[in-house]
């Protein structure tokens, strides 16, 4: 994508360059340290059941009150 937009006259110095080598690595490093474990084996995902879903609160002030009075309707 850096070639795209050189071509298309944009700026390319080191700044761009330390970005597009730097943020693959950087992105792989820190998708390691906010690791989701959605399968519970950890200690921390027990402490959460996934599985039940939380009750949905309209917002205050919303149009709708959930229960079939959609103004759409």
């Amino acid at each position: 994508m850096v070639v795209v937009g050189f071509f298309m006259g944009g700026v390319v110095g080191a700044g761009t360059a330390a970005f597009a080598l730097g943020v693959g690595p950087l992105t792989q490093v820190t998708l390691k340290w906010l690791h989701v474990d959605l399968h519970g084996s950890s200690a921390k995902s027990r402490l959460v059941d996934v599985r039940t879903p939380a009750p949905v609160q309209p917002a205050e002030g919303a149009l709708c009150s959930g229960e079939g009075d959609h103004p759409l309707r």
